[in-house]
C-alpha cells in the first residue's frame, strides 16, 4: 500500500496531495470508526485517478414516447428499478 497522502514518505515518492490539509499524512478528518480520510489531488501519481472517469452514457431521443429517458426503443435495458443504461456502456440511439 502507498504511504498516506501528504506524508513525508509520500512526498519523497512524488505525491502531489495537500500536506497541511492532510495533517502531514495523519488525515484530514476521521470516520466514526477512526479510519483517516484524506484530500487527494487527482494529478498525484501515487493517489490520483489513473485515468479520467467517463460519464455514464446518456439516453438518446425515443421517437415513440418523445423523451430522453432510457426505454426499450433507444437501447435501454430493464433493471431492478426500471429501464437503465446498457451494461456495455453503449450510447443511446439518436
Amino acid at each position: 500500500m502507498s504511504p498516506n497522502p501528504g506524508s513525508d514518505e509520500a512526498l519523497a515518492a512524488g505525491c502531489r496531495c495537500p500536506v497541511l490539509d492532510n495533517a502531514h499524512g495523519r488525515g484530514a478528518y476521521r470516520e466514526p470508526d477512526g479510519t483517516p480520510q484524506f484530500w487527494i489531488n487527482s494529478d498525484c501519481p501515487l493517489h490520483g485517478a489513473a485515468s479520467p472517469v467517463e460519464p455514464p452514457p446518456a439516453p438518446g431521443w425515443c421517437v415513440v414516447h418523445g423523451h430522453y429517458k432510457w426505454c426499450e426503443h433507444n437501447g435501454g435495458v430493464m433493471g431492478p428499478t426500471g429501464y437503465e443504461a446498457p451494461a456495455d456502456g453503449r450510447k443511446g440511439a439518436t
